[in-house]
């Protein structure tokens, strides 16, 4: 590709290595499938070198966990703690971005030595750094208009050349789960075409691409292979049953591609951001919060149409089924803007409708944290900081440790950890208070869209069925890496120590992670750097 040989190369040193990212990655999903022979390209991969679980950050997601691959360091140090963040001053939720990272990138530390790189579609790029090589943004990018690559000129060409797609346009819904298929399949395939032609270039030192298929596919159709999930349907099942083990076979396929492609010599990592698990019940933590008398709502216009939406069991998930059933959800994502969708629905459920001189905590995120309505911090804070602070994080933690399941009486969470039990660095301040351990990972939280006075709804059809667990898969390969071994107590900032160390150049010493030294089959001298 022409765009690829515009930028200055270097000599390849002794190693060079190929990333393939696997989102939401299991090995609840895999094993069964490599033990019967239908992944053989991974299969030979992990056979020939080592393999384990990766463990992911918290919350494990993808705009949190990979830049902390891309770091090597916790979201404390980088700064993204969720797919959105607070704009300052305020309460309202805006999109994260790159610009947000304030970390060195595994990227930025091979550019600062001369080495060469190539990252597509690594979540979180967008808007793309100049590196001494390519970047091809993922999904945080605004829309295909957008300039989503570095160096620019790429752009064109991956357009005209594979009718490149960065994600899923066309959104799931009730009888059109083929076509989304489909999609992601056409998708993932322009994206595994460009990335071999961009490996085939050649010139390069570490590459680095991510497929999401592995990750939105779960999300929709765990239901439809788990007889034991609430939402387990005999007609959907034979129907989408095989829908995972058919899409791990594929993305073999194209492992085996991009591995040739890249050629003799190179170490292989095959990772994922997070793994997959059964989803079986949403809970409503602003509901909780409510009941728990830790917030309130007001008496506004958006407020009052939540309140009638909520009275007669109408949720936004309700809403967005429908739209999707008859088709006008696609149409909707593609002609509004995601800021402005993000306004409409704090209007009605989000920010504008919480009385904030009544509240002393409310939710964040959909994974599961809880921020204190802090004074001096918080724009209509009342909790004063000190005594006060603690108080409340106890009261949230204690009572969230009492939630019990309704189906099972099992506790709903394993713990819950004060922001500076999971995070350190200069980052710290921007992360919720309280962060939430889910047991078993079978739950998910969402905020200002279930029914009236509910804080448990079980999930059935028409959503996720499928959520994250911080169990991912690891697989490091290569002609200096150890044969047949399991990697033990692997993280997702280990990752970015141990490629540096595999092409030979120093660790910087604020990462979080450290080098694998157990997958080398030979012993590797770890320098590391002190960098300003």
């Amino acid at each position: 590709m022409s765009a690829v040989g515009a930028v200055e190369t270097r000599r390849t040193p002794r190693a060079k290595v190929l990333v393939i990212g696997l989102d939401s990655g299991s090995w609840r999903l895999m094993a069964p499938l490599m033990e019967d022979g239908a992944l053989p390209h991974i299969s030979r991969l992990a056979e020939n070198g080592a393999r384990g679980v990766l463990r992911s950050v918290m919350p494990p997601v993808t705009a949190v966990a990979w830049p902390s691959f891309l770091t090597g360091k916790n979201p404390g140090k980088h700064g993204l703690f969720s797919f959105m963040k607070r704009r300052p001053g305020t309460y309202e939720m805006m999109p994260s971005s790159a610009l947000d990272l304030r970390a060195e990138t595994l990227a930025d530390i091979l550019t600062r030595h001369g080495l060469r790189v190539a990252l597509v579609n690594v979540p979180m790029t967008y808007p793309p750094r100049p590196v001494n090589g390519v970047v091809v943004t993922g999904l945080d990018t605004p829309s295909m208009e957008s300039g989503f690559t570095f160096p620019a000129e790429l752009r064109d060409e991956l357009l005209e050349r594979f009718g490149y797609e960065i994600e899923y346009s066309d959104p799931v819904r009730e009888g059109r789960e083929q076509a989304f298929i489909e999609q992601v399949v056409r998708v993932e395939k322009k994206r595994a075409r460009a990335s071999q032609a961009l490996l085939e270039q050649g010139g390069w030192d570490l590459f680095a691409v991510v497929f999401r298929g592995t990750d939105v596919l779960p999300h929709y159709f765990w239901r439809a292979q788990d007889r034991s999930h609430p939402g387990y349907d005999p007609a959907f099942a034979q129907e989408y049953g095989q829908v995972l083990s058919e899409h791990y076979r594929f993305m073999d396929g194209v492992v085996g591609s991009l591995v040739q492609a890249a050629g003799e010599g190179c170490t292989v990592v095959i990772m994922s951001d997070h793994g997959a698990a059964p989803l079986r019940r949403k809970v409503y933590l602003d509901n909780w919060l409510l009941r728990e008398g830790l917030m309130a709502l007001k008496r506004s216009s958006g407020a009052r149409v939540r309140r009638f939406m909520l009275e007669r069991g109408i949720t936004i998930s309700n809403v967005l089924q429908l739209l999707r059933r008859i088709g006008l959800w696609g149409p909707i994502r593609r002609l509004v803007g995601r800021e402005t969708r993000l306004k409409v629905t704090g209007k009605l459920f989000g920010s504008t409708s919480i009385d904030w001189a009544s509240t002393q905590a409310y939710p964040v995120g959909i994974v599961g944290a809880v921020n204190v309505n802090l004074a001096g911090r918080e724009e209509l804070g009342t909790v004063s900081p000190g005594a006060d602070y603690e108080r409340v994080r106890e009261r949230v933690r204690d009572g969230l440790l009492e939630l019990r399941d309704p189906g099972t009486g099992e506790p709903v969470v394993s713990d819950v950890l004060r922001r500076e039990e999971v995070y350190s660095g200069p980052c710290l301040a921007e992360a919720p208070d309280l962060i939430i351990a889910w047991r078993d990972e079978a739950y998910k939280a969402t905020f200002m869209l279930g029914e009236s006075n509910t804080v448990f709804s079980p999930v059935l059809d028409g959503s996720y069925s499928g959520f994250h667990t911080r169990e991912g898969i690891l697989v490091v390969s290569g002609p200096d890496t150890q044969r047949g071994l399991t990697i033990d107590r692997a993280e997702i900032v280990d990752v970015a120590p141990t490629i540096l160390a595999l092409l030979g150049l120093p660790v910087p010493e604020d990462m979080d992670g450290r080098v694998l030294t157990e997958v080398f089959a030979r012993p590797v001298d770890v320098r590391h750097e002190v960098v300003d």
